[in-house]
């Protein structure tokens, strides 16, 4: 009998173990299974050139699939659903087209309904880039023209026309960055093509810029004219949040992503460390946040009233987690700059909320004078965090007439003047009922005294 439980516990054994491999597949990367890559490259030669980046990637644990542009294999849709969950697009000279149909409206469509995208432009890019860039919120100069700057130059990639310049500035901490250190700005390398922000776009977000002495022009020509962007207005590299839950990155050159470049000593750890932040974060690694089950309560009874009375003492509390794709799971968001409105057509309340460390955030506020439907409304942005909006509606009644204070401080003189006025009534009643009267009924009166006219004769 114990020789037949052996081979049975064995295949349970294994059974156990292929549940266990199926479910950590299934649970992918990202917190909803976001794990497929798909990567366009110039050719499949270029492969070699971008394996710093494409060795993180897998090592993440990312399905990475790479397709060059001039093939036109790679498909964003096939039978009607997304083949992938992150796009990064590495071929930004492609005159020929990206893929089957990756279009600039498919691909911003893709964004739009909540994929990831990554896309490097160039020197010398493509009409598809372009509109893809500008779909994004990124202006790019023209065609021809190079970030140059002759103050912050790198002198070990360098060849002599100052176009492979270091960076001014950049976001140096998460959730954009990975690690704890904050990154030193200047050790990020560039060489690329100039571009800027479209003022009307709110969401996009510069996360690499140039020096102050950086600027946009034609590399072997003198300066004619305005370059279209000087100094922190030169963008190297930006971010987009989009309100669906899209992410994009924008890259403004192949060369910072190239091997030599990646794992060039004299840099130093700092750009490596930069550039694959971008891909990891793109890729839904942080910076995802989850806020769910937001809910009001009477304070301090906890009781959660269908409706308040104004001036009412009123708890709200959200639970907030951001994804950890290193964790692979859900932590509590510490964040104490995140703020909730009461608000009815015009904010009547705001207030901070506080974390208490597993992730729910509370605020104790006082409801206004002033009856209505109000809702505590969340509305956080920040940079390389998803956005947080949501709304729960309470209704504020006025006090009914028996809830009202019998007696209030501000008419003590009002009740003093009617009791005052009670006492003397009653006093002049009793006056009046049991007063005696000073001349006596029963005694005749002497009218002797009294004066009277004179005859008229």
């Amino acid at each position: 009998r114990s020789g037949s439980e052996a081979p049975r516990r064995a295949a349970v054994g294994w059974i156990a173990l292929v549940v266990a491999v199926v479910a950590a597949c299934a649970a992918g990367i990202g917190p909803d299974g976001r794990d497929r890559v798909l990567v366009v490259l110039p050719s499949r030669a270029d492969e070699a050139q971008f394996g710093a980046v494409l060795r993180e990637l897998r090592a993440h644990g990312y399905d990475v699939q790479v397709h060059a542009a001039a093939s036109k294999t790679a498909r964003l849709r096939d039978k009607g659903e997304y083949t992938c969950d992150v796009l990064m697009l590495l071929s930004p000279t492609a005159s020929g087209g990206l893929g089957a149909d990756l279009t600039s409206d498919e691909v911003l469509g893709f964004l739009d309904s909540g994929g990831s995208l990554l896309v490097v432009a160039d020197v010398g890019y493509s009409k598809v880039v372009s509109k893809i860039v500008g779909g994004i919120g990124v202006e790019l100069d023209a065609a021809d023209c190079s970030v140059i700057d002759h103050g912050a130059v790198v002198d070990e990639l360098d060849q002599g026309s100052h176009t492979f310049v270091r960076a001014g500035g950049c976001v140096s901490a998460g959730p954009i960055v990975s690690g704890s250190e904050a990154l030193d700005c200047a050790g990020i390398a560039f060489r690329g093509v100039g571009a800027a922000l479209h003022a009307g776009n709110e969401l996009v977000e510069s996360v690499a810029w140039g020096s102050p002495s950086a600027f946009s022009f034609q590399a072997k020509d003198g300066i004619s004219e305005v370059p279209m962007a000087t100094g922190k207005d030169v963008v190297l590299a930006a971010v987009l949040q989009t309100r669906s839950g899209g992410r994009a990155v924008y890259i403004g050159g192949l060369a910072p992503l190239r091997d030599e470049v990646m794992s060039d000593a004299r840099l130093g750890a700092d750009h490596a460390r930069f550039v694959k932040s971008l891909f990891t974060w793109v890729c839904g690694e942080r910076g995802v946040l989850r806020a769910e089950n937001a809910r009001h309560s009477q304070y301090p009874q906890g009781e959660v009233m269908p409706v308040y009375r104004v001036t009412d003492t009123v708890a709200f509390s959200v639970d907030v987690h951001e994804w950890d794709g290193a964790l692979r799971s859900w932590v509590p968001f510490q964040a104490d700059d995140m703020q909730v409105e009461l608000t009815m057509l015009d904010p009547y309340v705001r207030a901070r909320l506080r974390p208490d460390g597993n992730g729910t955030m509370s605020v104790v506020v006082t409801l206004p004078d002033v009856i209505g439907i109000y809702k505590f409304a969340v509305d956080y942005v920040r940079t390389g965090f998803s956005h947080v909006r949501l709304t729960v509606n309470l209704n504020v009644r006025p006090f009914w007439h028996n809830e009202f204070e019998r007696f209030i401080p501000q008419a003590f003189p009002y009740y003093t003047s009617a009791f005052c006025m009670l006492i003397g009534a009653l006093l002049f009643g009793f006056v009046l009922l049991f007063g005696s009267a000073s001349v006596s009924a029963d005694k005749p009166r002497d009218l002797s005294s009294r004066p009277t006219a004179a005859k008229i004769e």
